[in-house]
């Protein structure tokens, strides 16, 4: 930060210059997306008897997927600000 008096003002300028970076590997759903149906828990010949539910209870998942992410989430940010202030007065003192 820089500040001079001149007269009646007295100003100040400054800048703020970040350089941010995130290097992460992690994917969107890191725990992955179960699917629960009927099949495993209807009566003997009887379609869709069972419940999704049961199913679920009983941990008899229908089907599993995950994503695996190959490579490195590298976001990043480049953030300047600036700035100037001027302290005006009306009279000295």
């Amino acid at each position: 930060m820089v500040s001079w008096v001149q007269g009646k003002h007295a100003i100040k300028a400054g800048v703020d210059l970040r350089w941010e970076h995130l290097d992460a590997v992690q994917p969107p759903n890191p725990t992955g997306n179960f699917s629960f149906s009927t099949l495993f828990t209807n009566q003997g010949g009887v379609t869709n008897s069972g419940s999704s539910l049961a199913s679920f209870l009983l941990g008899q998942v229908n089907t599993f997927s995950i994503y695996l992410q190959n490579s490195t989430i590298r976001p990043r940010a480049h953030i300047a600000e600036f700035f100037v202030q001027d302290d005006w007065k009306v009279t000295h003192g």
